[in-house]
């Protein structure tokens, strides 16, 4: 009787609660709002939750401004996982956690003789962005290596709080870096009491551009002989005595070493005689030199050591063996085909696993390598001669050799294994 009398006076609460909202919305009033329940989830200390103009709700992230569903029924894992990729999140969550927290870790000394020191480590992502520039500098990597997907995951596994730049940013790092660098050259020689001497070298870019490298060598104050690039200065065509003389002039004045040079290096060439000529023309430039510039103009030894190679290798016999091995290695060099052949019979044969080497011009020793390695490769050269003409899309080396004198003679050989070059390597 009792619990029929209770769920009667319940019903009748219900009831007329309800009527009671019923009549509220007929007169136009809101029923009273409902209270909200407390968010008790540590998540929301990283995300603020807002409710929309449909009634649902929405979290953003404190710290990527990232939105996502909020509603109860969506629960709180969605927010948390997000929390475990929120780069920007655990990056500052990496530097909170490092603030007054060193790490005691083992580096390299800066000396090559594998010796290693314990230093106290904290990030410093300035010195980190100066390290890039100088590794970009140092090794010749392209500014676009900031962009590699490879590279970029490699710096994000090994240091996520590290933020890398786009290549502009890092460019005029380099710039900055190089300007720098010569504001330190420039006054380490304006203190710099003693005088200096010049080296200058030609090089050439790959589509023909000419280049001149100024070099200046000089004693510092605790007697240790310094080397300091001064100059790649782009050289305008045609590369005669008179642009070489500008370009040469020019750079002495920038440095501000016009009155402290001892002496000048260069090829043993005639337009550096004519260069050297012009440069004592100048008044200013003759009449602070030592002994009124008798000493001035140095010949550049290796230079001269390679014109004494290439005019012994010009003799007549020992010409034409250079030649004709020079033109073999081209020929087996020319093409794939040939050179799969090639290293299939050193491989039958037994010799070494090493490419063919063929000379440049302007380095003589390099011609010694040449006929080194190929003397290494005798057996193979006599080898392929005879399988040669069995292979297809493989022009005969019967032809080749015909052209040659039968480049595989033991007279050439003979001839090659001679070390008339060694004296000079050594």
């Amino acid at each position: 009787m009792s619990e029929s009398v209770e769920m009667n006076v319940s019903s009748n609460i219900v009831i007329q609660s309800v009527n009671h909202q019923d009549d509220m919305q007929d007169q136009g009033l809101n029923p009273p709002p409902t209270k909200e329940r407390k968010l008790r989830s540590s998540v929301w200390l990283n995300m603020t939750r807002e409710k929309k103009e449909d009634g649902n709700y929405i979290a953003i992230c404190n710290h990527c401004k990232k939105k996502m569903c909020a509603n109860s029924s969506n629960g709180t894992t969605h927010l948390k996982n997000h929390l475990k990729f929120c780069a920007t999140y655990q990056r500052a969550l990496r530097k909170k956690l490092d603030v007054g927290q060193q790490l005691l870790s083992v580096s390299e000394s800066i000396n090559t003789d594998g010796s290693s020191k314990v230093d106290i480590f904290q990030f410093d992502q300035e010195r980190s962005r100066q390290d890039l520039a100088r590794m970009i500098i140092l090794h010749e990597y392209p500014f676009a290596i900031v962009d590699h997907i490879g590279f970029r995951t490699f710096i994000r596994n090994l240091q996520l709080q590290f933020q890398l730049h786009t290549r502009n940013t890092i460019q005029g790092d380099c710039i900055k870096i190089y300007e720098k660098e010569k504001s330190t050259i420039y006054d380490m020689l304006r203190m710099n009491l003693s005088r200096v001497s010049l080296t200058t070298d030609m090089w050439t870019a790959i589509g023909n551009v000419g280049y001149l490298c100024l070099t200046c060598h000089f004693i510092d104050d605790s007697w240790k002989l310094q080397k300091k690039i001064l100059n790649f200065e782009y050289v305008k065509s045609p590369h005669d005595a008179d642009e070489l003389t500008r370009v040469i002039k020019e750079k002495v004045y920038d440095w501000h070493i016009d009155e402290k040079i001892f002496s000048i290096v260069l090829d043993n060439a005639s337009t550096n005689d004519a260069v050297v000529d012009q440069l004592l023309l100048n008044t200013h430039l003759k009449s602070n030199l030592v002994a009124d510039g008798i000493l001035f103009h140095l010949r550049c030894s290796a230079h001269i050591l390679n014109l004494v190679v290439h005019d012994g290798l010009k003799v007549k016999g020992v010409s034409d063996v250079v030649d004709k091995i020079r033109d073999s290695v081209r020929y087996v060099r020319k093409s794939q085909g040939r050179k799969e052949n090639f290293q299939k019979c050193a491989s039958q044969l037994g010799a070494p696993n090493k490419a063919l080497v063929l000379d440049c011009p302007t380095r003589w020793n390099s011609t010694f390598c040449m006929l080194k390695t190929a003397l290494e490769f005798k057996a193979v050269f006599s080898r392929l001669s005879g399988i040669i003409l069995t292979v297809t899309n493989i022009i005969s080396l019967e032809v080749h050799s015909r052209k040659t004198n039968k480049m595989q003679t033991g007279q050439v050989w003979v001839i090659s294994e001679c070390d008339n070059n060694l004296p000079f390597v050594e």
